[in-house]
């Protein structure tokens, strides 16, 4: 079994979307979960928003894209982690397990 945390962080505070990704490459096609959530949210000004989210993976070399919390598949070799803020400083974090 293997360990893989990924975390992102974004800082905007001009009031305009803004959306971040990072992509953590496994260096090989595993069964893996994975899962992500938001560890800090501080309002930098009027109607403050984040969502952290799975953006994309590729599966036995195929790319698929979406929105997801979590993740459960066979033959994963890159997970997609991405965030949408508005006016906050937001990090969150995907963790992600093999031979599930």
């Amino acid at each position: 079994m293997a360990l893989w945390i990924e975390v992102i962080e974004t800082d905007e505070t001009g009031g305009n979307n803004y959306t971040g990704s990072e992509v953590l490459d496994l260096g090989g096609a595993f069964n893996v979960y994975a899962s992500c959530a938001l560890t800090k949210f501080n309002a930098t000004g009027g109607s403050p928003q984040a969502e952290i989210f799975i953006s994309s993976y590729v599966q036995n070399g195929n790319p698929v894209s979406g929105s997801w919390n979590e993740l459960n598949g066979n033959g994963i070799s890159s997970i997609t982690l991405s965030m949408t803020a508005n006016n906050v400083h937001a990090r969150g974090l995907m963790t992600v397990t093999t031979d599930r």
